[in-house]
């Protein structure tokens, strides 16, 4: 987009990048994204085998203790993507 005014005129956004340096900009951002995925799903997996054994976490969520080791067995068995 490009923004004229009295006293300047300059190019924003995605115009002022070359092809190369938007193609970086995309990959570092789904680098991150993607880090950030794993840790949450690390996260997840932790959280549920440190509570699986607390009976008032287990009301809450409405499963037994069976049930959740099966859902973190199932998220370990998951791609990551």
């Amino acid at each position: 987009m490009k923004i004229k005014s009295a006293k300047n005129s300059h190019v924003t956004g995605s115009e002022s990048k070359t092809p190369f340096e938007q193609f970086k900009r995309n990959a570092f951002a789904k680098m991150v994204h993607a880090v950030w995925l794993l840790w949450r799903k690390h996260e997840l997996i932790s959280s549920l085998e440190r509570r699986k054994d607390d009976v008032h976490f287990l009301e809450d969520i409405g499963l037994t203790k069976k049930e959740v080791e099966r859902e973190i067995v199932k998220l370990r068995g998951e791609k990551p993507f």
